[in-house]
């Protein structure tokens, strides 16, 4: 049986599989995820909202370490519950969640971190992690 997560780590990125697409964000702790949505928003939302909407994806994958242990950061999460609630230009390319979600490990959300192969290689070097495991 594939190994889950329990409880991602307070700044743990995630993300949910779209099919083509991918949607990511920052686990802050309480149940709740910092994310860059369609709008333009930083919302603050439960696991459920994050997937709500999403044609194929129900599974939020986390950051991890060793395919044993999520892996966070306190600062990506105070970076991204510090931007909860503001406006951005989002555009589906060079103003996305992943732009959002790298700027939140690293303090500049002028990235050019769009897809999520370059966001995973940010929390690589950001956080170490290795491996995405399921969210229980």
């Amino acid at each position: 049986m594939a190994k889950k997560v329990d409880l991602p780590s307070v700044g743990s990125v995630v993300y949910v599989d779209m099919g083509p697409w991918e949607h990511s964000g920052i686990y802050i702790g309480g149940g709740k995820i910092v994310s860059l949505s369609r709008k333009g928003k930083v919302v603050k939302q439960s696991r459920k909202k994050f997937v709500r909407g999403k044609a194929t994806g129900t599974t939020i994958y986390v950051s991890c370490k060793n395919k044993r242990w999520s892996v966070g950061d306190k600062k990506t999460a105070k970076r991204a519950r510090k931007m909860a609630g503001k406006r951005r230009g989002y555009n589906f390319v060079f103003d996305n969640c992943h732009i959002f979600a790298s700027g939140c490990l690293t303090g500049d959300f002028d990235n050019g971190d769009m897809f999520l192969w370059m966001l995973k290689m940010q929390a690589e070097d950001t956080l170490g992690a290795d491996s995405w495991i399921p969210w229980e």
